[in-house]
This record gives structure tokens, C-alpha cells and sequence, in this order.
């Protein structure tokens, strides 16, 4: 007689809820520039219009975790944040970032990259950064029980994120192409603007849509762009939960790069 085998329960998948952020959504010339670029890919590319990021959201995402309800938890990364901000104080030369051009991920995410100067000097703020949070929440490495598909910041989806497992969450599947923490270490510095995901829930068979039709006359950087240097003044940890359409995240925790503006 056949032993019947019993289906052993699936662990809990461990969700971030909420990320590490550089704000640019408070800067109007840059926010004014990306609401102009999705304003002109849409009068030519009408189906996407559901794919476009809230240009009052937008920000460069340095990490994804989990901190929960707890206060304690809450707590340490307030003061995670503090560190981190007194790190770059002591060993980044802070200057204004310069964008040079539009790229995609595997043609489901636009984004605005910045120059090869200002890339490396936000890869030396996220080297910074990133052991703070480490300490108080261990990344997960490789291909993770995290499903964080529909849990990048960009996406309004966040609001699924739901676990008790306080960690840091290395991106998986779709989340490689729009969070950053991933399992490598590799950090592309990027401004999401736009991405397909964002079709979930809406659109049938969303996961087909892809940015690859798209002229490349039309991926140029805007005009408002063009030599214009955006100041890096604070660094953020937002909620990916609350979020209300037209305004920014809930910010849980927020320090100044120069002392005295937190």
C-alpha cells in the first residue's frame, strides 16, 4: 500500500512594507519634468497611460525591509537613519545630481538615469547607507520566499505588503527591476517614471504589455532636464501603506544631509 504523502504548508512569504528613499518629488523643476514627459509619451502612446508613476511620489529608492508595527523596530531605524545620514556626511562629497537620459528595465520599467558622476557618488551614499540597515534587518539573499513583485515603492500595489517577519528584503522577480536591493549587492541609481506593473489589476494579461514599441526619439531626456542639477538634501524611510492618490508616502522617519534641516 501507497504511503500517502501529506503537502507540507508553505512558509509565510515575508513582505517589505516600507523602503529607503532620496525624495525628488519636492523638487518642482524635476517633478514639473517628468509630469511633461509622461504627458508627451501618453499623447502618442494612449494604452500606457496606466503604466505612469505619480510624479509627486517621485524619489530614488535605496532599499526595501520590513519593520512592522513594532515601535522598538521603528525606533532603530530612526536611528539607523541618523547614522546613515552622519556615514555620508563623513565620507561623500555631496553634490547636486544631473540625469543624462531615459533607460528601461527589461522593457517594463522607464526610468530617468542619472549621469556616470552622479551614479557612482549615489552607489558611495547606498554603501553608506546599507550596513545601518543591515544590522537591524538582515537581507535576505537569492531567489527568496519574498514575493515582492507588487511591493516596490513606485507601485500603489504596496498596499499588499503584509507579514509579521521583521528583515530586509532582497528583490525578487519583477521587484529586480524596480527595487534595488538585490541578491548581488548591485545598486543601479534610478527615478522610475513609468512601469507596466502598474497595469496589474486593471489590464488583462498586463504582464505582456512592454515598453519596447516605444520611438527612441521619444526616451530623451526633457527639455527642463537638460544641464539642470537637483540638490540632495534628505534621505528618507517611507510607508508603502496609506498612500493617497496625488500626494507622497507617509514619511516614518526623515534626516537632513546638512545639519540643522532634518
Amino acid at each position: 500500500m501507497k504511503q500517502k504523502l501529506t503537502k507540507q504548508p508553505r512558509k509565510p512569504k515575508t513582505r517589505p512594507d516600507c523602503f529607503i528613499a532620496i525624495p525628488f518629488a519636492h523638487k518642482t523643476r524635476c517633478r514639473q519634468a517628468v509630469d511633461h514627459l509622461q504627458a508627451t509619451l501618453i499623447e502618442k502612446y494612449p494604452h500606457l497611460k496606466g503604466t505612469l508613476v505619480d510624479p509627486n511620489t517621485i524619489h530614488i529608492t535605496l532599499g526595501v525591509m520590513r519593520i512592522g508595527k513594532d515601535q522598538e523596530m521603528i525606533q532603530q531605524v530612526e536611528e539607523a537613519l541618523k547614522k546613515s545620514v552622519k556615514s555620508v556626511q563623513g565620507s561623500v562629497a555631496l553634490q547636486p545630481v544631473e540625469f543624462s537620459g531615459i533607460q528601461s528595465f527589461r522593457k517594463s520599467v522607464l526610468y530617468m538615469k542619472p549621469t556616470e558622476e552622479s551614479e557612482k557618488m549615489m552607489r558611495d551614499i547606498y554603501h553608506c547607507v546599507r550596513p545601518h540597515f543591515e544590522s537591524i534587518a538582515p537581507s535576505i539573499d537569492g531567489e527568496t520566499d519574498a514575493d515582492t513583485s507588487s511591493t516596490a515603492p513606485d507601485s500603489m500595489d504596496a498596499e499588499e505588503a503584509s507579514s509579521t517577519e521583521s528583515s530586509m528584503v532582497s528583490t525578487a522577480r519583477e521587484a529586480r527591476q524596480d527595487s534595488i536591493w538585490i541578491d548581488s549587492g548591485h545598486f543601479t541609481p534610478h527615478m522610475t517614471i513609468a512601469k507596466c506593473s502598474l497595469l496589474k489589476g486593471s489590464v488583462r494579461n498586463w504582464w505582456t504589455y512592454k515598453f519596447d514599441s516605444i520611438d527612441n526619439d521619444m526616451l530623451v531626456l526633457p527639455e527642463q532636464m537638460v544641464g539642470e542639477s537637483i540638490a540632495l538634501d534628505r534621505l528618507q524611510v517611507c510607508s508603502m501603506h496609506g498612500r493617497k492618490k496625488g500626494e507622497y508616502y507617509k514619511i516614518i522617519a526623515q534626516e537632513s544631509f546638512y545639519d540643522g534641516n532634518s
